[in-house]
């Protein structure tokens, strides 16, 4: 992925994959349906095995750079910014930058108008719910986050229900030199649209995603990914009255 040798790897407990498996390397998996490989290390394969295979060709993240640039330039033109750390439950988040930290505790329900750019962290514990403002109709809206994102349990990012819209939270934290997660969801419930093209993201165990993006992935044992959607040709607004960004392409790890 992204130019580096691809691996599939699972420590002492075996990784399951529900279909074919293509990486460089693939360790420590139980592979229901074909593998493409270099090396197969301690794991089986219940469809058919291809070593030799070459590496899986890098493909293009489906967000651009300048497209995120333009989230964070917008967010500042609708709402100018604001400075210090939030750390109570905001009935609404509107477009804005904010230069701090998010920190939710539990049980908030936040109506959020995009596109919102954090400068800081987005940490929430439980319970909490972040919903598209109802004037975006079909389009989907973005949360971005300079920092790391960090949950707990039961989160729910979600849009306005008409359509395939969708809220998406994206970190740029640069995983690729320290390793540390630029998103961190923990166990049971989560839900929603998560995106870090530099960074790591942990999914936990338990939760439902519509698409998680990333330069990698960790996963843990438990670790289920189950995709319903992809981001290829999600409309992005920038309010509901503005703009429109359509993200073409997907890259994603199945």
């Amino acid at each position: 992925m992204g130019g580096v040798i691809t691996s599939i790897r699972a420590a002492a407990n075996k990784i399951e994959i529900g279909g074919d498996a293509h990486a460089n390397t693939i360790e420590n998996a139980d592979i229901s349906g074909d593998a493409y490989y270099q090396s197969l290390i301690n794991s089986d394969v219940g469809g058919s095995s291809h070593p030799g295979s070459s590496d899986p060709t890098p493909k293009v993240f489906p967000i651009s750079q300048a497209n995120i640039q333009d989230w964070r330039d917008k967010a500042y033109q609708n709402g100018g910014e604001i400075i210090g750390d939030i750390t109570s439950c905001p009935p609404a988040l509107n477009s804005q930058r904010i230069i701090g930290n998010v920190n939710l505790g539990s049980g908030c329900s936040v109506t959020v108008t995009p596109p919102v750019h954090i400068v800081g962290d987005l940490t929430m514990d439980s319970n909490n719910v972040f919903r598209l403002a109802s004037s975006y109709g079909a389009a989907s809206g973005v949360i971005v986050v300079d920092g790391k994102i960090s949950m707990n349990s039961n989160n729910r990012f979600l849009g306005t229900g008409v359509g395939a819209s969708l809220l998406m939270a994206l970190s740029t934290y640069d995983s690729r030199s320290d390793g540390i997660s630029a998103v961190v969801l923990n166990s049971q419930g989560n839900t929603g649209v998560f995106y870090a093209d530099k960074g790591i993201i942990e999914p936990g165990t338990n939760n439902q995603f519509k698409e998680l993006t990333a330069w990698g992935i960790r996963l843990i044992n438990g670790s289920t990914i189950n995709y319903e959607t992809g981001l290829s040709s999600t409309m992005f607004s920038s309010g509901p009255t503005g703009s429109y960004s359509i993200v073409k392409g997907t890259y994603q790890v199945d």
